[in-house]
């Protein structure tokens, strides 16, 4: 729960090697404020080996951000793959 936060930044990022992730960003009034899907695509070489995969990374940086629960929501489609979310916020 934010309260009384005069700054807040939330980062997410994430590496998909199969399938789909979306993820979105809701705010205590339910208003969606961010958003982002990412699909695998990997590439093998040869030897079956990963050479490449997909990365997707939404930054959020909000002023006098409203006050409540803020929701991080995942919609996952078969995906393999890791995240990170970080969040920080000032008085």
């Amino acid at each position: 729960m934010i309260e009384s936060t005069e700054f807040l930044h939330i980062e997410v990022t994430c590496i998909v090697e199969f399938g789909s992730l979306t993820m979105e960003i809701y705010n205590p009034n339910n208003t969606k404020q961010g958003q982002f899907s990412v699909e695998g695509q990997v590439k093998k070489n040869v030897s079956g080996n990963i050479e490449e995969m997909v990365s997707g990374n939404l930054v959020k940086n909000l002023e006098n951000p409203t006050q409540g629960t803020w929701i991080i929501k995942l919609i996952p489609k078969n995906v393999t793959g890791t995240m990170n979310v970080k969040y920080s916020r000032a008085k």
